[in-house]
């Protein structure tokens, strides 16, 4: 397997462990967001994001909550 495509499926393979990483947190609790702050120090450890900006979407009043 060339160096490219090898780096290339470590990468995705690393994002999909993240994206698992973070359901299995929210639905740990009833309340996402009191795990928002959890999920950005996911991102940032795993991932290597400096900054990040989590918007929730509440169909009810359809106003934006931001943390």
């Amino acid at each position: 397997m060339q160096s490219s495509s090898r780096s290339a499926l470590e990468r995705k393979v690393q994002e999909l462990t993240v994206l698992y990483e973070i359901s299995r947190l929210l639905v740990s609790t009833s309340d996402p967001k009191e795990n928002l702050g959890s999920i950005l120090d996911i991102l940032h450890s795993r991932m290597g994001m400096e900054r990040g900006t989590i918007t929730l979407l509440d169909p009810s009043t359809d106003l934006r909550m931001k943390k």
